[in-house]
């Protein structure tokens, strides 16, 4: 207050016992928002799945509503929206992953930036038997050391001189071959051969 009144007390009483000028000084309210949560969400993931991951906590000083944004840990980040968002990572390693906030009606209005949340990403690999060994192979297609989740290889049994596919085991089961499989995971199949049994056929009758 001014004037004829002091102070900083709201309401405040002013005794009339003259005539009376006061002036109530008002100053601007500097907008901020606050850091989010750290994000949560899974640990480890396969390359290529799609991971989601969650915040919030950050508030508008004055009130209004905020959108927040997530930075991978990739060298990409997401744009303005929920507190929960998903990305899909094409490379394996640990990423950091963090969050910031900003007024939604003021939007050069930002927070900084939340800790981070670690997660292990990883290919999915493919380690493929044969039984007995050394009496066949198994091809694949596409022949690649690692894969993506969900990608798709093709495997095909070839028995050896003396032997025949016979079926699939592990993560694979049946007996088409060739036989696709779906890698949404780290995988383990095994082919199993048999040994052809050799027989001679019954000669014809004879004749004569």
């Amino acid at each position: 207050w001014g004037g004829d009144l002091s102070g900083n007390s709201n309401p405040k009483n002013l005794t009339m016992n003259a005539s009376k000028t006061v002036t109530a000084y008002f100053t601007q309210v500097q907008e901020t928002v606050s850091k989010p949560n750290t994000p949560t969400g899974p640990s480890s993931g396969k390359a290529g799945q799609s991971l989601t991951f969650s915040t919030g906590g950050a508030s508008s000083n004055l009130g209004h509503s905020v959108q927040y944004q997530f930075d991978w840990g990739d060298g990409s980040q997401s744009g303005w929206g929920s507190s929960s968002q998903s990305h899909s990572y094409s490379s394996s390693g640990t990423k950091y992953v963090k969050a910031r906030a900003r007024c939604q009606t003021h939007t050069s209005v930002v927070s900084g930036w939340s800790n981070t949340k670690s997660v292990s990403v990883s290919y999915c690999t493919l380690t493929i038997n044969v039984n007995p060994s050394g009496k066949g192979s198994v091809s694949k297609s596409p022949n690649k050391s690692n894969y993506n989740y969900n990608e798709s290889v093709q495997l095909t049994a070839n028995a050896n001189s003396g032997y025949k596919f016979d079926h699939w085991g592990g993560d694979l089961s049946g007996n088409s071959n060739p036989k696709n499989l779906t890698m949404n995971a780290s995988k383990t199949v095994t082919a199993y051969f048999t040994q052809v049994q050799e027989t001679v056929s019954k000669p014809n009758t004879p004749t004569g």
